[in-house]
């Protein structure tokens, strides 16, 4: 009689946890209409590079750090060294973007953070459990392998906090800090936290696209990501791209890591605060945030740049987390003015 109990019982546990998960499937935040055909013509060409140049890769404490520099229009007027987020590579930057910089006559470096793409995976205790003081010193040795003394450190996200603590522990290699919709301190209890709303969507996606690992699903899995993040409707060109990128990723390099995450979220926690050492920073700062930002919200940003001292602050209206074509040329305009020391 007790085992007959224990099989209903267990039945009935497995039909809930089956009906949760089939409704959390179903209700996953869904995506336009148009992305299955648009997936379907990316699938059916030849993957491309949006952003071709020469590529490299740096050593780092018996590591390897892949790196690309794209040149600029004309003579160049500076180095710039883009560093990206959590669990993202260096195709997560916005071509337009990086173009706007080119065409403004910076060269641009962009790298894959450890953990990530083409960069070396880390694997087994210890390795796997790094800060941001040893992601900020893959960035100098990029710098180190090209020879450049001082650049100019864009950060977006984690990449802005690797930023920050770039510019504190590496002052000579640092021309200006631009952090863009990052925080100094996540853990600060008087700033709104991560939005549960938020990571509960994140899970929502991941079970509606991140179950079956087909290609169309990873890329529908970041299309997903990508639109929460935005906080709005991706359109057409977006989709188009994202799923270009995402593609590309898979077919031409090495995808994607499912440790970087847990990784990098070990070094968000375990590097703690950078308040104290923001204060210290003197080089040139200028903190961008989005005003719709659906997960780091935009105080974080207004906190950084009231911690170092002369920093500017450009908050965007109608910006989520992420730098969207629509917002890409001011953003970089503005990051241009300020770097070639325009006041404000």
């Amino acid at each position: 009689m007790t085992r007959k109990i224990l099989i209903v019982c267990l039945s009935l546990i497995l039909i809930f946890a089956v009906f949760i998960f089939a409704a959390v499937f179903a209700t996953g935040p869904s995506l336009p209409d148009v992305t299955d055909s648009i997936i379907e013509d990316v699938i059916n060409s030849e993957p491309a590079d949006e952003l071709p140049g020469e590529t490299g890769y740096a050593d780092t404490s018996g590591f390897r750090i892949w790196y690309k520099t794209v040149e600029p229009a004309g003579v160049s007027k500076g180095d710039i060294l883009l560093v990206t987020g959590i669990a993202a590579d260096s195709l997560w930057w916005p071509p337009c973007f990086v173009k706007e910089l080119t065409e403004s006559g910076y060269r641009v470096i962009l790298f894959d953070n450890r953990s990530t793409g083409m960069s070396d995976w880390m694997e087994g205790y210890p390795h796997w459990r790094y800060t941001f003081s040893e992601m900020s010193a893959d960035g100098i040795s990029v710098l180190d392998k090209l020879k450049i003394g001082e650049a100019h450190i864009i950060g977006v996200s984690m990449g802005g906090m690797i930023a920050q603590q770039m510019a504190i522990l590496y002052p000579g290699r640092v021309k200006s800090l631009i952090s863009i919709m990052s925080s100094a301190n996540l853990s600060d209890t008087e700033l709104p936290h991560v939005p549960w709303k938020t990571v509960w969507n994140v899970v929502r996606i991941s079970c509606r696209y991140g179950i079956i690992k087909s290609e169309k699903n990873i890329i529908k899995l970041h299309l997903g990501i990508w639109q929460l993040f935005r906080n709005e409707e991706l359109s057409s060109a977006d989709i188009k791209s994202v799923s270009g990128r995402v593609f590309f990723n898979m077919r031409k390099r090495r995808a994607y890591n499912p440790l970087a995450l847990p990784q990098q979220l070990h070094a968000i926690i375990s590097s703690g605060s950078r308040y104290d050492g923001l204060k210290k920073v003197s080089k040139p700062a200028l903190f961008i945030h989005g005003k719709n930002d659906p997960l780091i919200l935009y105080p974080h940003g207004v906190k950084c740049s009231q911690l170092v001292n002369g920093a500017s602050l450009m908050l965007v209206n109608g910006m989520g987390h992420d730098i969207p074509c629509a917002h890409s040329s001011s953003i970089a305009q503005r990051i241009t003015d300020f770097i070639s020391g325009k006041k404000f």
